[in-house]
């Protein structure tokens, strides 16, 4: 499977873009191993899902616990860390252990429950 960057593609405008047929496999790669690799990759969105799920509870957690009690400051604070726990411009292999570092520092952190976030 031969896959162009979005930005490449659009600079290089649609006439150069070849006709793709997706079944077709490199020559060095077999159905088998393409298989094998699709379901990887399903296996590790579906693993990264999990860990951002786990942060977003966390963090509302962790800001309940802190005295957030109004639902658009709660919002604010998971899309902030949304924002910072997002790994789209990650190479795939580097997602997993940037969120499971993002997890882990959040559920070995104290908050600082002697100040309420206003």
């Amino acid at each position: 499977m031969c896959i162009l960057s979005p930005a490449v593609a659009l600079c290089a405008g649609p006439e150069a873009i070849p006709d793709l047929d997706l079944n077709d496999f490199p020559p060095d790669i077999s159905p088998a191993e393409s298989a094998q690799l699709e379901r990887e990759t399903e296996e590790n969105a579906r693993e990264c899902d999990r860990l951002h799920n786990e942060i977003f509870q966390k963090t509302k957690e962790i800001a309940r616990a802190a005295g957030v009690d109004d639902n658009q400051k709660l919002e604010k604070i998971v899309d902030a860390v949304k924002f910072l726990s997002d790994v789209e411009d990650l190479a795939e292999e580097a997602r997993i252990p940037y969120q499971s570092k993002c997890r882990n520092n959040l559920l070995s952190s104290e908050p600082n429950l002697d100040q309420k976030i206003v």
